[in-house]
């Protein structure tokens, strides 16, 4: 048998799977003939099979030695240095190849796939277009042609190139999923979705277009649509962490936090150092009120990846423990890692939570502005705007909120009543779960847009482009706040309210509303603040109660002979100062007892372990949980008088209480934050119930309940009150911040007279 007659038969064992004996009949060959070069190619080609790549790259080298100008060596190399990732060397065997026979386009195509892995990018681009154009119909060329500038984000070159292929290759499914990506970068999500659709009618298992459809749903906030999508997909690939996990985080969009929780844990069966599950399911375990355990996943999600989300996702679930303390200082280590304008307004709001000092809190969001805010607002902005003073205005309201919450409710009579003769009200609402306040308030609103899945920048463009005149920020620095839109200044007015009442320190807000209880006139605490402080003239809120409230029941301690005190605001506002004064009231009354609301967890044992080194029998306190509206409302017929926290007292569960028959007892401090109660509570005609200092706070609420007959009649007339004070009289209360919004304007409208100068 000769040379070639031997190597022909390795050919043949090697195509029939005898790869061993090929092997071996190739290094008889070589044993006669160490120079036979189909033979060392062959062999490389077997061990490269058998998983011995050092020993098929030599014998690749070794042929290249004999003979330089043979380009299948060169190929070989190339492909091999590539599945080991070792692009470098594979794209120097490349270009070796190419000097040789530079019309060869897959050559080209492997040269550019290698570059792109090397960070390359230009390079690759022009190695991908060579191998086009010579070879006009190659299809995978073009599509990672497609995609490398999709990820380089020259969307339109790439969707152009993308949207050829779907042309010549109209039933090609890959070429629709690389669309629908492209599409979705250009925030174009309903074309993203048609086409991921068109994919999948091409081919039904197509796991990967399943998943981008889910998650283009998802980004659009059609959760129930994106569960759908993600069931799909996990059919189709049930084993994918990544799928599993953005399965989960629609879930909780959806407000299905057990199912959510599911998911995550299976994600990371799946993937046991995945940071971002475990930094997931805090989040929905969260939801869920299993604060303890979701403590335990968020500090997992750090011990994984330090990094500032996971620290800020901390310190929100520590605040919520009533630990504010801890939280600042977890917010501070996360700002030390990144500095996000999110964490950094994070931490601006957890500061009203720990401190009455309204000159240091302006101190904070100055310096916030300074590195987040003020480098974005132009310098002469200018307006299409007409400046007519008197003209309809266009009045937009941006919030995250706009739904069963406390800023929804207390928009609710305001949009209502909106005057639409001369004002024109938009609503940019960055609800991903919209539920029946949603669609109240929706029905107020003349434009209402979704900014849910857009960009801050891409939310003042729509601003601009829709010719706002006054711009509300509705959520100063709480969860999903869109404040750094506000800092190019897309409208010539600009105005904070409501979510809290405090300063932005942005240099692009021009004024905050407030009122005459919240910030004294004449006190010089307009310095206290970056915007223009303007007063409505009586009350900084509107109040409409809910449906589901029920009727006022008897007054408790009539039933019990004892007095509860009761405190349902959010538990990060109950501070250690505020707990020793309820143990105060506690031991000057006796057999009384205390409400609170909290999410179960470790924490409540704390304030178990505090009343009782304060002297305090802990069974004397009871907690409850997050609950349903009308269960919310009901717990208030077990509460005789309502304690407001300090120094970041409530605004929404004490005008709750007052509707209940339930006297409030709060105390002023000297942030604006720390005065709600006595604005509230003022304008009900119940100033006597504000305290200066704990001590005349435990004195208040000791009197009121030392006075049952006084309970009771305030049992039976509080509703009545309400009814009759300002604080219900909506029609009255738009007509006061409608006149605000007109001053505002016709200011602007004194300053910039020329039609589009600022």
């Amino acid at each position: 048998m000769t040379i070639e007659q031997a190597h022909a038969l390795a050919v043949q064992m090697q195509h029939a799977g005898r790869l061993s004996e090929a092997e071996g009949l190739c290094r008889q060959i070589l044993a006669a003939d160490r120079r036979h070069l189909p033979s060392i190619q062959l062999l490389a080609f077997l061990t490269f099979r058998a998983g011995r790549s050092d020993e098929a790259i030599a014998l690749l080298k070794q042929g290249i030695a004999i003979d330089p100008s043979q380009i299948d060596s060169y190929i070989n190399l190339g492909v091999i240095h590539s599945s080991l990732r070792q692009f470098d060397a594979a794209i120097s065997a490349y270009r070796q190849a190419i000097a040789l026979r530079p019309d060869i386009a897959p050559l080209h195509f492997n040269l550019a796939n290698a570059l792109k892995q090397q960070n390359q990018f230009d390079a690759a681009i022009a190695e991908y277009r060579a191998a086009i154009e010579l070879q006009p119909d190659f299809v995978q060329a073009q599509a990672n042609l497609g995609n490398t500038l999709r990820e380089l984000g020259r969307l339109d070159e790439a969707v152009a190139i993308v949207n050829q292929i779907c042309e010549t290759q109209p039933a090609l499914p890959n070429a629709h999923n690389d669309l629908g990506n492209v599409l979705r970068e250009m925030k174009q999500i309903d074309a993203a979705i048609a086409s991921y659709e068109r994919a999948l009618s091409l081919d039904p298992n197509y796991a990967d277009a399943a998943c981008n459809l889910a998650n283009a749903l998802k980004s659009k906030g059609e959760s129930d649509r994106a569960i759908n999508a993600y069931r799909r997909a996990l059919k189709l690939s049930p084993n994918d962490a990544d799928t599993h996990l953005n399965f989960g985080s629609a879930l909780m969009d959806a407000g299905q936090f057990h199912e959510a929780i599911a998911e995550f844990h299976y994600a990371i069966s799946l993937r046991p150092n995945f940071p971002e599950a475990y930094l997931n399911l805090a989040t929905a375990l969260h939801g869920a009120g299993r604060v303890d355990e979701a403590l335990s996943a968020c500090r997992q999600a750090i011990a994984l990846a330090p990094s500032a989300p996971a620290l800020a996702n901390l310190a929100k679930l520590i605040s919520e423990t009533g630990d504010v303390e801890q939280a600042i200082d977890l917010l501070r280590q996360a700002i030390s890692l990144k500095d996000e304008p999110t964490i950094s307004g994070n931490l601006l709001y957890t500061l009203h939570l720990s401190m009455d000092d309204p000159q240091k809190i302006l101190e904070a969001h100055l310096d916030w502005a300074r590195r987040h805010a003020n480098p974005l607002t132009p310098s002469q902005p200018t307006y299409p705007n007409i400046p007519d003073p008197d003209r309809r205005l266009r009045i937009g309201y941006v919030s995250p909120d706009f739904r069963n919450h406390s800023v929804g409710r207390f928009m609710l009579p305001l949009l209502a009543d909106h005057d639409r003769q001369h004002f024109e009200i938009s609503c940019y609402s960055g609800v991903a779960r919209p539920d029946a306040m949603t669609e109240r308030l929706q029905s107020f609103g003349d434009i209402w847009r979704s900014t849910v899945g857009i960009s801050d920048d891409e939310l003042a463009r729509q601003i601009r482009d829709d010719g706002i005149d006054i711009l509300i920020d509705l959520s100063l620095f709480t969860a999903g706040t869109r404040i750094t839109a506000f800092a190019s200044k897309p409208a010539p007015v600009q105005v904070t309210y409501l979510a809290y009442c405090s300063t932005s320190g942005m240099a692009a807000m021009d004024y905050r509303l407030t009122d005459p209880y919240l910030d004294p006139p004449g006190t010089e605490r307009d310095a206290l603040y970056s915007e223009s402080s303007y007063r409505l003239p009586r009350d900084y809120w509107c109040y409409q109660a809910p449906e589901e409230a029920p009727e006022v029941g008897p007054l408790p301690a009539e039933i019990n002979r004892f007095i509860t005190f009761g405190c349902l605001n959010n538990f990060a506002k109950v501070t250690p100062a505020m707990i020793e004064c309820c143990c105060k009231l506690l031991l000057s009354i006796n057999d009384s007892r205390l409400l609170l609301h909290s999410f179960e967890g470790s924490h409540r044992d704390r304030v178990r372990k505090q009343l009782e080194q304060l002297g305090v029998d802990p069974s004397r306190i009871d907690f409850i949980a997050r609950l349903p509206m009308r269960e919310y409302f009901e717990q208030y017929n077990k509460i005789d008088v309502a304690l407001d926290t300090f120094p970041f007292a409530g605004g929404t569960t004490t005008c709750d209480a007052l509707w209940m028959g339930v006297p409030v007892v709060s105390l002023a401090g000297r942030t604006a934050v720390s005065r709600a109660g006595l604005s509230i509570l003022s304008n009900l005609g119940a100033p006597e119930w504000v305290a200066d200092d704990p001590e005349q706070y435990i004195a208040i609420a000791s009197g009121l309940a030392s006075d049952i007959p006084r309970l009771a009649e305030l049992r039976r007339t509080l509703r009545q009150r309400m009814l009759d004070s300002p604080l219900m009289d909506a029609a009255a209360f738009a007509r006061d911040v409608e006149w605000a919004f007109r001053q505002m304007w016709r200011q602007w409208c004194a300053r910039h007279g020329a039609k589009g100068s600022e």
